[in-house]
């Protein structure tokens, strides 16, 4: 069992230490934004934000800032997704102090230019068109623009071309401030230093922090459009065919078994549709199943990339298999359950031994307001289930699915 401590700092910053016997320190400070939170028109915002926040402080400069992370001698990241933004730091322990300065620096004494805006601006340019190259970000970008027509961005981090481009420096200070603030941040800190130490350290660096929680209106979810589309491209000679079902309204009982369904459905090397696709008919090399249960999306996909003549057999397969796998013709089984839980107790006690990992999980349990530990409550609903869990999870979500198949254009004669 981790040695975990939890407190609150003055200025409402949550502060998650975790006293762990590594040479291996691991620093994790996240918020509450994300794409889901940027506003009309201007998709792309907080990932931008995330980008300015290396860019300069009162005390650094870009390459400043830049020379001090490296000499740290360990790695320093970032990352936007839909809901959070986190900046991460590891390095041997006796440098932690130096990184906690370093992350509150960017935080706190953050300072944007229109010149670095605009330089940062074409990286994430680059960085868009360089997905537009990649088979799956562009099979991924049409089924979300199919399934939410009234919102094609819905499910983007990035933004496009245009909604990049309107963003000012106005926007990133003014998001700054309403969602980079102590009460909308969560800490976590994993070293051999001790739980009172660790605190001591936090607080030498962010006491001063100021800052109120952001208010939001409440989240609503869009259902997706149901149906199937082709569309037609002349950028790659490799077909796709990508398959998204949607369940807002999902019973979070049923999670435990969704999530093992998913691992047998096509999350796995032996899964059913790996089994199918690539082993038994060699139409595909890359086929699996993907699961999100983040409150704002809730959503399992199913992407596989062939030849433009089996798009349509590879379609038929996976469509058979979900009825199949509803009706209960193609039966679950009690070793499914069993692995499952095997598996999941091995990812548990990897993560226990990763000081990194172990870090930014429980980071994002926090942030998800979940229990720090939350792989305890899930050996526990896991340890539950039986197999006529599993097809009743099918039964719940295997309803009005978006299709989306890219097709290679013919050659012209």
């Amino acid at each position: 069992m981790p040695d975990i401590k939890e407190v609150t700092l003055a200025n409402g910053m949550r502060l998650i230490t975790i006293k762990k016997d590594s040479q291996i320190m691991a620093l994790n400070l996240g918020f509450r934004v994300g794409a889901m939170k940027d506003p009309p028109g201007k998709k792309g915002l907080s990932h931008f934000l995330e980008h300015m926040l290396f860019t300069g402080t009162k005390n650094r400069s870009h390459d400043v800032i830049n020379e001090d992370f490296e000499f740290l001698g360990g790695d320093v990241n970032a990352f936007t997704d839909l809901t959070q933004l986190v900046i991460t730091a590891s390095a041997l322990s006796g440098e932690i102090d130096r990184a906690v300065e370093l992350i509150s620096d960017l935080v706190i004494n953050s300072q944007f230019s229109q010149t670095e805006m605009e330089r940062e601006g074409h990286v994430i340019l680059s960085e868009y068109k360089e997905g537009l190259e990649d088979l799956e970000t562009v099979a991924y970008d049409l089924l979300y623009a199919k399934g939410w027509p009234q919102d094609p961005l819905r499910f983007d981090v990035i933004g496009d071309e245009a909604t990049i481009q309107a963003i000012t420096l106005q926007d990133l200070e003014a998001h700054r401030e309403r969602y980079l603030t102590p009460a909308n941040a969560v800490l976590t800190m994993a070293s051999n230093w001790s739980h009172e130490a660790m605190i001591a350290l936090a607080k030498k660096y962010f006491n001063e922090w100021e800052g109120e929680a952001p208010t939001s209106p409440p989240f609503k979810h869009l259902t997706n459009k149901p149906g199937q589309w082709e569309t037609v491209t002349d950028s790659s000679e490799m077909a796709t065919v990508t398959v998204l079902y949607h369940f807002p309204d999902l019973d979070p009982a049923l999670e435990p078994a969704l999530k093992v369904l998913n691992r047998r459905l096509g999350d796995s090397d032996n899964s059913l549709l790996f089994q199918e696709i690539r082993l038994k008919r060699g139409l595909s090399y890359d086929i699996y199943s993907s699961l999100d249960l983040t409150p704002q999306v809730r959503m399992l996909e199913i992407y596989c990339a062939t030849e433009a003549e089996n798009i349509l057999e590879v379609l038929d397969v996976i469509q058979e298999i979900i009825r199949d796998v509803s009706s209960g013709k193609l039966a679950l089984r009690e070793k499914d359950l069993e692995l499952s839980h095997k598996m999941h107790r091995t990812h548990s006690a990897a993560l226990l031994d990763d000081t990194q990992a172990l870090s930014g999980y429980i980071l994002a349990n926090a942030l998800d307001r979940l229990p720090l530990l939350y792989y305890e409550k899930e050996l526990t609903d896991m340890s539950r289930l039986e197999v006529s869990d599993l097809r009743q999870a099918a039964q719940v979500i295997f309803k009005k699915p978006t299709i989306s198949m890219v097709i290679p254009s013919e050659d012209e004669e």
